[in-house]
């Protein structure tokens, strides 16, 4: 068995597969894309948060893991450090902060107890900047609240 052998009917194919018109789109978007180097901002972007969640995780003993690719990133918490202790409520209370300071952010992982990041490329160096000091202040302030494991 070759890989078509694999294909059954209706799984392979699409109304547009093939359109002149969409491949001519997709081919000048990705010379767009090339031109503007937005691989490299993507990385640039990614290291940039990268490096604040590990700045972030270096004073937070709640953080358990930091992880992503490119400009998509993550970082994990669990109570007292404890990565068999998903703290979801920490997380819950830090996207509260968040909101309040204008930053919108969502719970991800299996238990909330992950900040997702997905930075778009085309997001301003002050703009990275400041959504991050917001989610910094907000880690800060929550992971050191005295009645942060009641929750």
């Amino acid at each position: 068995g070759g890989v078509m052998d694999k294909v059954t009917p209706g799984t392979l194919g699409g109304t547009y597969g093939g359109n002149p018109v969409a491949c001519a789109a997709a081919l000048a978007t990705i010379d767009r894309m090339q031109e503007l180097d937005l691989n490299r901002r993507a990385s640039r972007i990614g290291q940039t948060i990268r490096d604040r969640f590990h700045a972030i995780a270096s004073g937070t003993s709640e953080v358990v893991d930091v992880r992503g690719l490119g400009a998509m990133m993550a970082i994990e918490f669990g109570e007292g450090g404890d990565p068999a202790r998903p703290a979801k409520g920490l997380v819950a209370r830090v996207i509260d902060r968040c909101r309040e300071q204008g930053l919108l952010v969502i719970p991800a992982g299996l238990h909330g107890n992950v900040i997702r990041v997905l930075a778009p490329i085309v997001i301003t160096d002050e703009e990275l900047k400041r959504g991050l000091d917001v989610l910094e202040d907000a880690i800060g302030a929550v992971a050191s609240e005295p009645a942060r494991l009641a929750h």
